[in-house]
C-alpha cells in the first residue's frame, strides 16, 4: 500500500489563528484581574519592619504608599513599613496606570515587645488553623511560612529536608537581614571554643535583646502550631532550638542544626536520628512512600462519593488495617505517633497510637480538600489523647476519633465515634465532657489554642448516601463495564434507580442500580447523575455524580516502516518534514 503525505498550509494557518485568538483571550482575562494586597493586615513590633506586597498590578503601574498615622508606623517609597510605637495605622496603597487609580488599604498593628507579661495570647475569634489562633507579630508569621516552604519537597528552600542545610562543615552563609533567610555561622568564644550553627533567621530587630522572653514565646507558639497544622512532616523531632546572638545587631535564629565544639555533647539536629545518616535521600524516599500510601487509600473510595462517604471510607480503612500499638517494655517507637504508621497499616508493636491515627486522618482529608484539624487534650486522659474535627458540607464541624473507632479486639461499631456532635451522649457522657478540646501549647508563656472551630451540638444527621464501585479509569470501544452501587446509612429497602444519559452501550438496571454493558463508540467525557429513591418514601433518596472518562479508540498498531531509496527498501525513520514520500507497511 502506498501512502502520500501532502502539505497542509490551510490547517497550519487555522491553527495559528486559533492560538492567536486564545492568546488574546488570555490577555483579556489577565487584564480583568484587579490589583490586590498579598496581605491586608500586618502585625509587627516596635522597631520591626515588614514589606507590603501588591499582586496583579498592571505592568508599568505607579505604586505609592502613604501612612495615615506616621507616629505609629512609617512606610517607604518601596512599601517597607516600620513600627514606631504601639497602636494601629492604615497604609493607603495607590496603584496608578494611565488615568485609572486603584486604592488599597493595609492595616498595620504595632505592639511593644515589653507590653504585658510577654505571653502570646489567643485571638478573640474561633479559627481553623492553629497558627491563626494566636496573635503574633509579622516576623513570627514569616517564620511559620518559611517552615511550610521548608517541608514541601518542591526543591526550593527545602531547609528541613536537604543535606546542604544540615552541613555544618560548609562555608558560612551570611544573612541579608531578611527574616526567613537561611544562615550558617561560626562563632569563636573568648575561651577559644567554637560554636557552629545553621538555621532560619527569625528577626534582626534591634530591640530583640530587650524582650528575649516575648520573642522566645512567639517562636514557641509558631513551633506548636506548625507541628499540629503539618503532621505530615514526620521526620522532624518534637524539640527545637533558638539561638540569640548580638554582633552589632541583635538577632534570633531558629536553629535546625548546631554544635558546640567546646562541649562533648553531640550536635543538635531537628531531624530524627533515623533520617540523619542518609540525609535527604532517606527523607524523600519516606515522603514518597507516605504519598503512595495516601494515594492507595484514596483509591478505595467509591466513585461519586460525597464528603460523608469519603470520611466513612477513610475511617474504615484506618480501623480495618491498623490496630492500636502494643507497647514492648513500656516503650512506644516514635513512628507510632506519626502519620506514616497508620498510613502503612501496622499492628502489634508497630501499630499507631492516637497521634498516628489523627495525623494520618488529617493528611488524607487534606488530600481530599476536606477541612480537618488536629485536636489534642491531656485531661482527662492518661496519657494524652488526640482526635480530629472535620467540617461537613452543611458548614458545621463534627468530631472523628479514629483511635476509639479502632476496637479490633473489642466488640465495637467502627462508626461509633464518627462525625459526633459536642452534646452527643456516648456511654452516658457528652462528647465534649469526655473529649475537652484542651489544645495545650506545652510551653509557658503561650496560651492554649482553644479558640478553634466550634463543634456542632448534634451529630451529623444520618441519611442515604450513594456511590459506585469499579469506576473505569480509561474507556475504549468494546470495553466491558460493570459497576455496583454502594448505599450507606440506608434502611433495608428496595430502591429504584435512574440516571441521566450514560455512555453509549451502557445501561442502568433500575432495580439493582447496576451499570453494565459494552462501550460502543468513541465519545467525549461524560458527567452522569445517578439517583436512588425509596418508592414508599420519596424523601428517602440520594444521588451521586459520576465522571466517565472520554472514550478513545485504541492506539493504532505499530508496524515497521520502510522508505524507498534508489530502488531499495531501506529500514529507517519516516521523515514527516518531507512530502510525497513512498511509505510501505510490512
Amino acid at each position: 500500500m502506498r501512502i502520500k503525505i501532502q502539505k497542509l498550509p490551510a490547517l497550519l494557518l487555522s491553527l495559528f489563528m486559533f492560538l492567536s485568538i486564545m492568546s488574546a483571550a488570555g490577555l483579556s482575562a489577565e487584564a480583568a484581574v484587579k490589583p490586590a494586597l498579598v496581605r491586608k493586615s500586618i502585625r509587627i513590633v516596635i522597631g520591626e519592619t515588614a514589606v507590603i506586597k501588591v499582586k496583579n498590578a498592571p505592568k508599568g503601574a505607579d505604586i505609592t504608599y502613604k501612612s495615615k498615622n506616621k507616629s505609629v508606623a512609617t512606610v517607604s517609597k518601596q512599601g517597607k513599613v516600620k513600627g514606631i510605637k504601639s497602636g494601629t495605622a492604615k497604609i493607603i496603597v495607590s496603584v496608578k496606570k494611565n488615568s485609572k487609580i486603584t486604592k488599597l488599604t493595609c492595616k498595620v498593628t504595632v505592639r511593644s515587645m515589653a507590653a504585658g507579661d510577654g505571653t502570646v495570647r489567643q485571638k478573640p475569634t474561633n479559627e481553623v488553623r492553629w497558627i491563626d489562633r494566636v496573635m503574633l507579630p509579622d516576623f513570627a508569621l514569616t517564620l511559620y511560612e518559611t517552615l511550610e516552604e521548608a517541608i514541601d519537597g518542591d526543591g526550593y528552600n527545602d531547609y528541613l529536608i536537604d543535606d546542604e542545610y544540615f552541613d555544618l562543615d560548609g562555608e558560612d552563609v551570611p544573612s541579608s537581614g531578611k527574616p526567613g533567610d537561611f544562615i550558617r555561622r561560626s562563632e569563636t568564644r573568648p575561651d577559644g571554643s567554637v560554636f557552629r550553627h545553621a538555621g532560619i533567621l527569625v528577626t534582626t530587630t534591634a530591640a530583640a535583646g530587650a524582650d528575649h522572653d516575648y520573642i522566645s514565646n512567639c517562636i514557641k507558639a509558631v513551633h506548636t502550631a506548625f507541628k499540629r497544622d503539618h503532621p505530615e512532616a514526620f521526620w522532624l523531632l518534637g524539640r527545637w532550638q533558638v539561638r540569640f546572638r548580638e554582633n552589632g545587631t541583635a538577632y534570633y535564629c531558629y536553629a535546625i542544626i548546631s554544635k558546640d565544639e567546646g562541649k562533648s555533647e553531640a550536635a543538635f539536629d531537628m531531624r530524627r536520628t533515623d533520617f540523619r545518616a542518609d540525609g535527604s535521600s532517606a527523607i524523600r524516599k519516606a515522603m514518597a512512600r507516605r504519598d503512595r500510601n495516601i494515594k492507595k487509600i484514596l483509591c478505595t473510595i467509591p466513585a461519586g462519593a460525597d464528603r460523608y462517604t469519603q470520611i466513612y471510607y477513610l475511617n474504615d480503612w484506618l480501623t480495618e488495617h491498623n490496630s492500636y500499638n502494643v507497647k514492648e517494655g513500656g516503650y512506644t517507637p516514635w513512628y507510632a505517633t506519626q502519620c506514616i504508621s497508620a498510613l502503612e497499616g501496622l499492628t502489634g508493636i508497630y501499630g499507631p497510637v492516637c497521634g498516628g491515627y489523627t495525623s494520618a486522618f488529617k493528611g488524607l482529608c487534606d488530600a481530599l480538600d476536606i477541612p480537618c484539624v488536629f485536636v489534642h487534650a491531656r485531661e482527662p486522659f492518661d496519657p494524652d489523647h488526640a482526635w480530629n474535627y472535620v467540617q461537613m458540607e452543611d458548614g458545621e464541624w463534627y468530631a472523628v476519633d479514629v483511635t476509639w473507632n479502632d476496637r479490633r479486639n473489642l466488640p465495637a461499631n467502627r462508626t461509633r465515634w464518627l462525625l459526633v456532635g459536642g452534646k452527643a451522649v456516648i456511654d452516658g457522657q457528652e462528647f465534649l465532657v469526655g473529649h475537652p478540646a484542651e489544645n495545650p501549647s506545652g510551653y509557658s508563656g503561650v496560651a492554649s489554642f482553644t479558640n478553634g472551630p466550634v463543634l456542632s451540638s448534634g451529630s451529623y444527621p444520618e441519611s442515604l448516601h450513594l456511590s459506585y464501585m469499579d469506576m473505569p479509569k480509561k474507556l475504549a470501544p468494546s470495553d466491558s463495564v460493570a459497576m455496583m452501587p454502594v448505599l450507606l446509612c440506608g434502611a433495608d429497602t428496595a430502591y429504584l434507580y435512574s440516571s441521566t444519559a450514560l455512555p453509549a452501550g451502557l445501561v442502568l438496571n433500575p432495580d439493582t442500580g447496576r451499570i453494565s454493558g459494552t462501550i460502543l463508540d468513541a465519545a467525549d467525557a461524560l458527567t452522569v447523575t445517578v439517583r436512588a429513591v425509596n418508592p414508599s418514601d420519596p424523601a428517602d433518596c440520594a444521588e451521586c455524580i459520576l465522571e466517565f472518562p472520554a472514550v478513545t479508540n485504541p492506539k493504532p498498531l505499530s508496524v515497521p516502516l520502510y522508505h524507498q531509496r534508489q530502488g531499495n527498501a531501506v529500514p529507517g525513520l519516516f521523515d514527516l518534514s518531507r512530502t510525497n514520500q513512498s511509505v510501505y507497511c510490512r
